[in-house]
């Protein structure tokens, strides 16, 4: 015997529609649009360095773990937590980059230096970072903020150029530190690269459009309802000020485009005005005015106050 649902036609696939409502049988489709993404936020990742070479005199024979922690203050002199760069020096510490951090957003690059030696007039002491593309070191500072064997300090380099160029396609960064005569010997307890990624979004400083198309909707003898155009904003407008008259403190605080302004006298005009406001805090200008009349006790079908009463 045949089955009768295989001589049925198939019924028809549904179409899909998303939703926003339905009013009065009449369905509204509404469309997905991409805002565009906000900048990254600038992150900041310190390096310590993995290796020391020296390629021109020599060192106190420290390990290069002891650069990789500030931890002497003062005029502190325990050798084993410094490396000690005699006379005249030239080498270099390197770094690597971890993978998750591309050449490409590294966007500011400083040196962190914990110094205690002689002054830059006895001896100048450079450090400077190896450029990739250019296969040149880049000075970045001295120990010219540096008294003569005071107290350690953490002398801070920013590096200028492109920061990228810095870190090799391997993500490998190196830092010399050198210097210029052989007059006395420096000791360097930390020397550390901060780099930092990504962009920090400029401050809100734009004011949202002033608002138009203030209108009164309705009055009764106590309130006034009041309606007008959205602004616009390069970030978004958060919510809207009621003022009125010249009052500086807003009489109604809305997030959408009306207000009902409540506890009027009747049979009075009132003046109002709208500004609008961001999440920065920034406000419009005043929006035209408008004004508006509250009904009288008896047009409204309240009763009258007793001194208005026969």
């Amino acid at each position: 015997m045949t089955s009768l649902r295989s001589t049925l036609p198939s019924p028809p696939r549904p179409r899909r529609l998303r939703l926003l409502s339905s009013v009065a049988g009449v369905l509204i489709a509404t469309a997905v649009v991409a805002l565009p993404s906000p900048p990254a936020a600038a992150a900041t990742t310190t390096l310590t360095p993995a290796t020391l070479t020296t390629t021109q005199g020599s060192t106190g024979g420290q390990n290069v773990s002891v650069l990789r922690v500030q931890d002497l203050s003062g005029t502190t002199d325990n050798w084993n937590k410094y490396v000690e760069f005699n006379t005249r020096y030239a080498g270099y510490t390197t770094y690597t980059v971890p993978g998750t951090i591309a050449p490409a957003s590294v966007t500011g690059l400083q040196v962190l230096v914990n110094y205690r030696g002689p002054a830059s007039s006895t001896q100048t002491w450079t450090w400077s970072v190896w450029n990739w593309s250019t296969s040149s070191w880049v000075s970045v500072g001295t120990n010219a903020s540096a008294p003569s064997w005071g107290a350690w300090k953490l002398l801070t380099f920013t590096a200028g150029g492109t920061p990228s160029a810095y870190v090799s396609a391997t993500q490998g960064i190196r830092v010399q530190i050198a210097s210029n005569n052989t007059a006395d010997n420096a000791d360097i307890d930390y020397l550390a690269v901060s780099l930092t990624t990504g962009t920090t979004p400029p401050a809100d400083t734009t004011a949202p459009s002033t608002p138009t198309g203030l209108a009164s909707t309705a009055v009764t003898a106590s309130s006034v309802s009041l309606a007008w155009t959205a602004s616009t904003d390069d970030v978004g407008v958060t919510g809207y000020e009621v003022f009125q008259g010249s009052g500086t403190t807003p009489v109604a605080t809305v997030t959408g485009t009306s207000a009902t302004v409540s506890g009027l006298a009747a049979s009075t005009a009132y003046s109002f005005t709208v500004k609008a406001r961001d999440a920065a805090g920034n406000r419009s200008a005043a929006s035209a005015p408008v004004t508006a009349t509250t009904g009288g006790w008896l047009s409204t079908g309240g009763l009258a106050p007793t001194s208005m009463r026969p």
